[in-house]
């Protein structure tokens, strides 16, 4: 339930603490900060995680991804140092790279059953 929360606590230390940092570190670093959360819960959280918890996860994995992607935009063009195509580049990156990790990883932890689930709901 706290994804929007880590995601946008994240990307403003990434964003705010570290400001010499390259325009692409920055991308990626919030970007696997994103990707570790959104594994983290698939797998380890507690549930049945069926269809209807993994949609949830992604609504709130969106939710989260959109104050964090307006800290990462406001960051990156802030940047006077940069061109302007090194700073669409970039955005364009952190936009790849979370399609590419949701592509991937997309359905992980579905399926999983901790304990005796199985046995009390006859999967």
């Amino acid at each position: 339930m706290l994804t929007p929360v880590v995601l946008t606590i994240t990307s403003t230390l990434i964003t705010s603490l570290i400001k010499k940092l390259n325009i692409f570190l920055m991308c990626l670093l919030a970007f696997l900060f994103v990707a570790l959360n959104d594994i983290s819960i698939k797998l380890y959280s507690g549930g049945l995680h069926d269809i209807e918890g993994l949609g949830w996860i992604h609504l709130l994995l969106f939710i989260g991804l959109v104050p964090t992607f307006g800290i990462l935009l406001t960051a990156i063009f802030n940047q006077e140092k940069e061109t302007a195509s090194r700073k669409v580049v970039a955005v364009i990156l952190f936009i790849a790279l979370v399609a590419i990790h949701l592509q991937l990883f997309g359905n992980l932890g579905l399926g999983r059953h901790y304990g005796c689930l199985n046995e009390d709901l006859k999967i």
